[in-house]
């Protein structure tokens, strides 16, 4: 009598993929935070805000407050404007992005560790910035020492005596070191940021060291927007589409070219070729699911539209300033009779044009040349923000007044020898005195484009150029925006115009 052998019981059937990972969640706060966090502190090297911030009658003393860098008496790190983006930059670096790109594809087993050997370095740097703005935030009581420099500076004499180092040093007494000196707290979180980072490159196979990389991305996007911005919404535009394109060709179309399918944009995201993973990217490990993987997302596809965050984030800002903050009361008592606006274009108006409280005559002529050092001299903070020089020939915001003393009363009663400004429709984009909301609609619409990126990948499983789906929907609500407060105009194209706003 035979018996038969029984049956193996079935493999368990694979758990399904879950409709959101936990990891995907994790990456979008992860955006959210770096995205908020660069845009606020960035906002205030724009020279739109800093361009405001030096209007004559506004005390720098009354928004220190609100300063993203924590606020400190001798911190002029605001007042250094970050360097604009033209249309030729975006061509060139659509070009180079291309070029690395391909290079990187070709050999990736010695630009890799370029790649991330420069991550390393610029984490330190960066980590470096951060920290100290967090410790300014926190306004708190440091010792002094940290402010004393690690190496001895040279005693400076006074520029405007003849006398010899010793005899002038003896004069006026021990003198500050330099701005440019090493500090000994520089010295420390130096120390410290290079400790962290080089911990990260020892360990940067782990299974955790994704933690450090993403700090440290998100550090290094932060701190770009304190270095470069969009100088008008034209500008963003062009350098939005040119990556726009670039993006959805290298993931889609460069896959017609390759041996394997594979486009070159994820053979090089995932370092194809070696054993190392690309630094330059976000990734956060899946937590659900049969398969193991990390959800991912470059760097690029942060900057490029946090860049538009950035104005956006600038010209609430630059709002805020002019019609709620220190620049209120400017604004509202700005006479028409004396004001010096200066205004040219063929739609010029025959008669004043009235914004709020403030006219002026389109006749005016005259602007306001403010210095990149007004906030270094101690007069200036007790005058203007700023010293009048010739007038310019663009576009530009009214000067300090021939004659008469305006009272400032916000800044404890004093007076000030400069008039208010006036504002001309021409030369000024907020001719809507309701507060803006460039900011949270341009978050939001990168939010959907980004949920829709997800959706799309679940759906498809397959990569997706994310500027394909986060360019419209930054950009049409930003402009949308701008059009329904009747500011699109000026925000198109005149932001990058107003001389007033470059220091020099």
């Amino acid at each position: 009598m035979s018996t038969a052998s029984p049956q193996p019981p079935p493999a368990p059937p694979a758990p399904a993929e879950p409709l959101v990972d936990p990891s995907t969640v994790l990456l979008v706060a992860i955006v959210v935070v770096t995205l908020w966090a660069g845009a606020a502190w960035g906002a205030w090297t724009h020279p739109l805000v800093i361009g405001i911030r030096r209007w004559p009658g506004v005390s720098p003393s009354l928004f220190k407050h609100r300063r993203g860098s924590g606020g400190s008496d001798d911190d002029d790190d605001d007042d250094l404007a970050s360097e604009p983006l033209s249309i030729r930059a975006g061509i060139l670096l659509t070009v180079f992005s291309s070029c690395s790109l391909l290079a990187i594809y070709f050999f990736p087993s010695v630009l890799v560790y370029v790649i991330i050997l420069s991550f390393w370095l610029s984490g330190v740097s960066c980590l470096v910035m951060c920290m100290d703005a967090a410790l300014r935030a926190t306004k708190l009581q440091l010792p002094a020492f940290l402010k004393d420099p690690v190496f001895p500076q040279k005693k400076r004499a006074s520029p405007a005596t003849s006398d010899p180092p010793a005899a002038a040093d003896a004069d006026a007494g021990p003198s500050e070191p330099p701005d440019d000196y090493l500090s000994w707290g520089e010295a420390i979180l130096t120390l410290i940021a290079a400790a962290i980072t080089t911990f990260w490159l020892v360990n940067r196979n782990s299974d955790w060291a994704w933690i450090l990389q993403d700090l440290l991305g998100m550090c290094l996007i932060i701190t770009s927007f304190r270095f470069a911005h969009f100088p008008n919404t034209m500008v963003a535009a062009f350098i939005l589409c040119a990556l726009f394109v670039y993006d959805v060709f290298w993931v889609f179309g460069s896959a017609r070219f390759t041996r394997d399918g594979t486009s070159v944009m994820e053979s090089v995201a995932r370092a194809v070729g070696t054993t190392e993973s690309m630094p330059v990217l976000f990734r956060v490990p899946k937590m659900m699911g049969a398969g193991k993987g990390y959800s991912m997302l470059g760097f690029g596809d942060l900057i490029v539209p946090g860049l538009l965050l950035h104005l956006a984030r600038a010209l609430d800002l630059a709002h805020w300033i002019a019609y709620s903050g220190p620049g209120a009361y400017a604004l509202r008592n700005a006479p028409s009779s004396d004001a010096q606006a200066l205004g040219s274009g063929a739609d010029a108006p025959n008669g004043p044009s009235v914004v709020g409280e403030a006219s002026v005559h389109p006749d005016a002529a005259g602007s306001a040349r403010h210095r990149r050092n007004a906030s270094r001299n101690p007069a200036s903070e007790d005058s203007d923000a700023g010293d009048v020089g010739e007038p310019s020939v663009s576009a530009g915001v009214a000067a300090k007044a021939e004659s008469e003393e305006t009272p400032l009363l916000a800044d404890g009663g004093k007076s000030e020898a400069d008039k208010p400004i006036a504002i001309d429709r021409r030369t000024f984009p907020f001719v809507n005195p309701a507060p803006p909301r460039y900011f949270a609609i341009t978050m939001a619409g990168y939010l959907v484009g980004f949920a829709v990126t997800l959706a799309v990948v679940q759906i498809t499983h397959a990569a997706q150029p994310a500027l394909l789906y986060l360019v419209p929907g930054t950009l049409l609500p930003f402009v949308a925006h701008a059009a329904a407060r009747g500011e699109l105009r000026a925000v198109w194209s005149g932001v990058s115009e107003w001389e007033w706003a470059k220091p020099e």
